[in-house]
């Protein structure tokens, strides 16, 4: 079950808002570009419904025709920093040093009882400070508020998953995927049988 409280930072913006991103609640900045949480929720809702296994970092999906979804995700709590400031007083600049820390985190998950030597295509979408993700993409830019409508065009082009693909064949029945994931982020596997 998940709550949504807004769905666009137009709810929190004001006369005087002039970042690209404004620390709003919504899960689109108040120029319509896509958040890391929009994408969670995307691919969440990609999801199968049948659940195989989840764990503290993952959530395996299948369906009967050999399709599965492996939701993997480096989530990091708040530290006692965040807590120690005034929620307006906070710099985008210093979002890392808001966090428990910026430890790395590598998942392996295997898919077992496939059909022997069958060859399996595996999508990867990831969302990360460097793939995707709104605060990572405008830092390229320094933060600048001013940036001109093409600049801002280009946020929401480049804000959007990372997309790669690759094949495997399922030996003696099993696939094994192993994800190194940087802080904060986002990885959606879909691994589906592929046509040679």
């Amino acid at each position: 079950m998940i709550g949504i409280w807004m769905g666009t930072d137009w709810c929190s913006s004001y006369y005087d808002t002039s970042h690209v991103a404004n620390g709003g609640n919504g899960m689109l900045s108040m120029d319509g570009i896509r958040k890391p949480i929009y994408h969670a929720l995307a691919f969440l809702n990609r999801m199968h419904a049948g659940c195989l296994q989840r764990g503290p970092n993952y959530i395996v999906t299948a369906n009967a025709m050999n399709s599965y979804y492996i939701l993997c995700y480096n989530w990091k709590r708040y530290s006692y920093r965040y807590f120690r400031q005034e929620e307006n007083d906070l710099d985008v600049r210093q979002l890392s040093e808001l966090f428990e820390n910026d430890e790395e985190l590598c998942l392996q998950t295997t898919l077992a009882r496939l059909p022997e030597d069958m060859r399996f295509v595996v999508k990867k979408r990831t969302v990360n400070d460097e793939n995707g993700s709104l605060p990572g993409e405008w830092s390229r830019f320094e933060y600048d508020r001013n940036l001109d409508g093409r600049d801002v065009q280009y946020l929401r082009n480049v804000c959007v998953p990372r997309l790669s693909m690759h094949r495997q064949t399922a030996e003696k029945g099993r696939l094994t995927l192993t994800a190194t994931l940087k802080a904060h982020e986002i990885t959606l596997f879909h691994v589906y049988e592929g046509r040679s």
